[in-house]
């Protein structure tokens, strides 16, 4: 049994189908990355992991369904994106560099 196994994956916005039926299994321990151009569908493809679009196929943690999972029962799983934590961060050192600039140059 694979960890994390995604069957004919289909993602929907609207009527408007943005992925068609993918397929990935994963090993337990096993590193992947999803690489492609811009507008590939990289990013639906792991929302729809994470429960966050309409969704057609199966999706499965240890042998067990995520399909009709809510995000915060699916996130309990310990399926999440780490891309968005970095943002986070990210985000949150460019605010404290800004907020450091300016209290230096409003001394003046």
């Amino acid at each position: 049994m694979d960890f994390l196994e995604i069957d004919k994956l289909s993602a929907f916005y609207g009527k408007a189908e943005a992925l068609h039926e993918v397929s990935l299994s994963v090993k337990q321990g096993e590193i992947i990355a999803i690489v492609g151009a811009n507008g590939a569908g990289k990013s639906t493809f792991l929302d729809s992991i994470m429960g966050l679009t309409k969704t057609e196929g199966d999706i499965r943690l240890e042998g067990k369904s995520l399909i009709g999972n809510s995000t915060p029962k699916i996130v309990q799983s310990g399926v999440y994106m780490t891309i968005y934590w970095l943002v986070l961060l990210l985000l949150g050192m460019i605010l404290t560099i800004i907020l450091r600039l300016w209290r230096i140059y409003s001394q003046d």
